[in-house]
């Protein structure tokens, strides 16, 4: 998915210098356009190294042990660049044959930053994600230790609440953070299963130690199915469709850039 954000993502707009033509009494139109696209490719200029920051920072994202800090710091570097080049972009007075030119241009400049931030945030979420779950890959074996072994309904019923108390923690964790739209139905669904499994561990304890034998049943169910809830067909759905909307945000810089070479070549079939 990451691969996908690459320098050709970020491409810089070719965008030709028109020749100047002649004229009385001051610049023709022809002069006019020329100029503002002479400004503009001043500014688009400077676009290269953002672009190159983002393609080396995206690569370095898809290794399996890559540099994700240097690679997030890039990514926000290159967006804040981005943003100081549309500023410029917006300060340029474009001549009324350009004015589409220039709302196309500060559509993909804007585009292109956020992007850049997306990925950013992806790139520092997964760690930190993969942190704040890290407790449970050692709590789920003790409590299943617990309940198999031959011990008391109250040593039963602490290790559940031992358990419930891991969730509650990791819980805390996961709030602190903030997924991006890429990655967040698998945050969402998440939070909810372990909300759930904390739940269910919580009454299930309670239900061993009030000695509700007839309960137990229906509340071990009641924990599977939590438990497996993050695998249900709507969270797969969301994930997908979370993945195609990426996708079509990557796609569509290449949709905006078609869009401005062919205003460009308007503007050229204009003023010849």
């Amino acid at each position: 998915m990451l691969a996908r954000l690459t320098a050709a993502s970020v491409a810089t707009v070719a965008l030709a210098v028109l020749v100047a033509g002649c004229g009385g009494g001051g610049p023709s139109r022809r002069d006019v356009v020329a100029t503002y696209i002479e400004n503009v490719n001043t500014i688009e200029s400077a676009l290269a190294v953002p672009a190159r920051d983002v393609a080396d920072a995206s690569r370095e994202l898809a290794k399996p042990k890559g540099d994700r800090a240097a690679a997030v710091a890039k990514l926000r570097g290159a967006a804040r660049t981005i943003d100081v080049l549309g500023g410029r972009v917006a300060a340029l007075t474009p001549p009324d044959e350009a004015a589409r030119l220039q709302t196309l241009l500060l559509s993909l400049l804007r585009s292109q930053a956020a992007l850049a931030r997306e990925v950013a945030g992806f790139g520092s979420f997964i760690p930190a994600y993969e942190k704040a779950l890290s407790p449970l890959s050692a709590a789920g074996p003790r409590l299943k230790a617990a309940l198999g072994a031959k011990s008391s309904v109250g040593a039963k019923a602490a290790a559940l609440d031992a358990y419930s108390a891991t969730i509650s923690a990791v819980l805390g964790r996961l709030s602190a953070l903030r997924p991006p739209p890429v990655s967040a139905p698998v945050y969402a669904t998440q939070v909810t299963t372990l909300t759930r499994v904390r739940a269910s561990t919580t009454a299930l304890a309670k239900a061993l130690r009030e000695k509700r034998a007839s309960d137990i049943p229906g509340l071990l169910r009641r924990f599977d199915r939590a438990a497996i809830s993050n695998q249900s067909l709507a969270a797969q759905r969301a994930r997908i469709r979370a993945v195609r909307d990426y996708n079509a945000r990557v796609k569509g810089l290449d949709d905006q850039i078609i869009r401005i070479n062919r205003e460009r070549a308007r503007l050229q079939r204009t003023l010849s």
